[in-house]
C-alpha cells in the first residue's frame, strides 16, 4: 500500500485553485501506480499527472553540515468536481 502524504507549500495551494493536487511519494511509485491509486481512493482517474524530482542538499546550520532528503512528487490534476481531503483552504 503506498500512502498519499499531501504537500501544503505556498505554491502547492495556489494549483489547488487550477485543480492540480501534489502529494509526496516513496520514489520507485510510477505514473501508472498513482493513476490506479488515486482513481481507487477517489473515484475518478486523474486528467493529467506530472512528476517532481526534488534532490537532497547540503545545508549548513552553525558549524555542522547536514544533508536534506531527497523527494518526489506528483502533482495530479483532477476533474473539476473532485474534492481531495487535506487541501481544504478557509477564505
Amino acid at each position: 500500500m503506498i500512502y498519499l502524504k499531501p504537500l501544503i507549500t505556498e505554491k502547492s495551494l495556489q494549483l489547488v485553485e487550477k485543480n492540480w493536487y501534489s502529494f509526496v511519494v516513496p520514489k520507485e511509485t510510477t505514473k501508472t501506480d498513482m493513476e490506479a491509486i488515486i482513481a481507487q481512493k477517489y473515484g475518478k482517474k486523474p486528467n493529467e499527472i506530472a512528476v517532481v524530482k526534488r534532490p537532497s542538499l547540503k545545508k549548513r546550520r552553525g558549524r555542522n553540515y547536514f544533508n536534506t532528503k531527497a523527494q518526489k512528487i506528483i502533482r495530479v490534476k483532477m476533474p473539476e468536481k473532485v474534492k481531495v481531503d487535506g487541501f481544504e483552504v478557509a477564505k
